[in-house]
């Protein structure tokens, strides 16, 4: 019943109809609760990685649909992507992957593409959230990784201290107060600082060094009591950090060696991946590092799509990874001979519109091919993009604007793989209110309402259409929050989805 459901699914762009996304999430086969979920944005080819233009995928995972893109080349040298969708399986994908031609080009009319041809089969591994394995057509098993990056330039690269929040994890859940965190990042000639409150008493802090370049870091110090202010105990912290997600272990020497698993996010950051002292309001809006402050918000990372060209065709797609700073697009479209292919490019993320210089490229490796660097071919000119959905009032990180080449501003979205994300039930599993800086699971619809099984917490849809919600807790504290496909506002912060899997790396 699945295979058949997502043969149909996968000779579309997107899953352009309610109606049709409906019928495959219900469709999914229920599977074991992830530790993580991979991230959304690029993910390359690890032997591939070499500083040139090589292939790349673009992958968004909600619940345990997954839907991705993949640029690569053809055996002419043309350049060229495809795409699949179907179920994650745990953390294995399989699916076919399919071919498309005949699409709107930069500057042309309105027009949608069609289905070239399915192209063979493809199978994905996850480890963890950011790395696992991917075998394509005709070729062996190869290891990938989550693309990582950062600005170049000093003022919007990460300096000075990171406000983060962990959480202690066992069994896939939550277990324990949160840690609140203030991390200075290693240097060249520096050593950097952590400082972990553990509870209301107890603090860990150390000098942190970076023990590779995927984003590891080792951290040890001293076990302190703040009341007694003495030293109680030795601790060790080993942690990865990606596009401002923490996942690691914590030992210590105290209550029986106890040692934590915790997941962990920025607080200073959600939404906004690297803008050093940057915050994010209920509108999220960014304050910048030289003192100005600008209302253009981060984008969430993932797969978009232009809202004009969801006609349950096949359209253009749009890739947006924002990581501290630095934008990176892929663009996913046609030429004029109906030819598809892809464009991409990146820049400094500057809030309100961001123009990227986008090309194109050639002779790279295609399917069952020998390993070769590709070699730009042309500039297409420049793509501005603005996180603002100025017609209305939905102020997320889901929506957006695009400026093609020689085309007009088109409103953009991310796609949504989850019929239920907005409603109640789309709502459940565990949650993390800052405001309040407490923990729920909301579990139980009745009257409207979303709550936890004590009681001591109430949500509702305050604007369903503009994702409003407004939660209210037994001792009358209210907190208002935008929904999003992320899960992630400042007053609000999703930890599990709602079939159980941990939201994190």
């Amino acid at each position: 019943m699945i295979k058949s459901l997502l043969k149909g699914i996968e000779m579309r762009l997107f899953l352009k109809t309610s109606l049709l996304a409906i019928a495959i999430f219900a469709s999914v086969s229920a599977t074991a609760q992830r530790a993580f979920t991979p991230q959304a944005g690029t993910w390359i080819i690890t032997e591939e990685l070499n500083g040139r233009p090589g292939r790349g995928i673009s992958l968004d995972v909600q619940e345990n649909m997954m839907y991705l893109q993949l640029f690569g080349y053809l055996n002419d040298g043309q350049a060229t992507f495809y795409s699949a969708l179907g179920e994650l399986k745990d953390t294995t994908f399989n699916s076919q992957i399919y071919s498309y031609q005949d699409g709107p080009y930069f500057g042309g009319p309105a027009k949608s593409g069609k289905v070239d041809k399915p192209v063979g089969d493809i199978q994905l591994k996850f480890n963890d959230g950011i790395s696992g394995t991917i075998k394509l057509p005709g070729e062996a098993e190869k290891k990938i990784q989550r693309f990582q990056f950062n600005a170049p330039d000093p003022l919007y690269a990460i300096e000075g201290k990171l406000n983060a929040s962990f959480f202690p994890f066992e069994d896939n859940k939550p277990a324990g107060e949160h840690w609140f965190v203030q991390f200075n990042l290693p240097s060249s000639s520096t050593n950097g600082y952590i400082s972990v409150g553990l509870n209301s008493q107890i603090d860990i802090g150390g000098s942190c060094e970076q023990i590779d370049e995927m984003g590891d870091y080792f951290c040890s110090g001293k076990i302190m009591d703040r009341v007694s202010n003495k030293i109680i105990g030795n601790g060790e912290i080993e942690f990865k950090r990606t596009a401002g997600q923490y996942s690691g272990v914590l030992k210590t020497n105290i209550e029986g060696n106890k040692i934590y698993n915790f997941k962990g996010f920025d607080n200073a950051i959600v939404g906004a991946q690297g803008f050093r002292r940057a915050y994010v309001n209920d509108v999220q809006e960014l304050a910048g590092i030289d003192g100005t402050s600008s209302s253009g918000l981060m984008p969430a990372n993932g797969i978009w799509a232009v809202i004009d060209e969801l006609n349950g065709l096949p359209g253009r797609g749009i890739s947006l990874d924002v990581q501290d700073g630095l934008a990176v697009i892929q663009i996913y479209n046609y030429l004029e001979n109906g030819a598809s292919t892809f464009h991409m490019g990146s820049e400094l993320y500057r809030g309100r519109g961001t123009s990227i210089a986008i090309n194109r490229y050639q002779n790279g490796i295609y399917f069952g091919g020998p390993p070769q660097e590709a070699q730009f071919l042309e500039s297409a000119g420049f793509a501005r993009i603005a996180i603002q959905n100025s017609d209305s009032a939905q102020y997320n990180i889901d929506y957006g604007f695009i400026e093609f080449p020689k085309e007009s501003g088109k409103l953009i979205k991310r796609i949504n793989l989850n019929p239920d994300s907005n409603t109640l039930n789309g709502l459940r599993g565990y949650w993390y209110f800052s405001s309040v800086q407490k923990v729920y699971k909301l579990e139980n619809i009745s009257n409207n309402r979303i709550s936890d099984s004590k009681g001591e917490i109430f949500c509702e849809f305050s604007d369903v259409l503009n994702k409003k919600i407004r939660c209210t807790t037994s001792a009358a504290e209210e907190i208002n929050f935008t929904s999003n496909i992320n899960g992630a506002s400042r007053n609000a912060r999703r930890l599990t989805d709602s079939l159980g899997n941990v939201l994190g790396i």
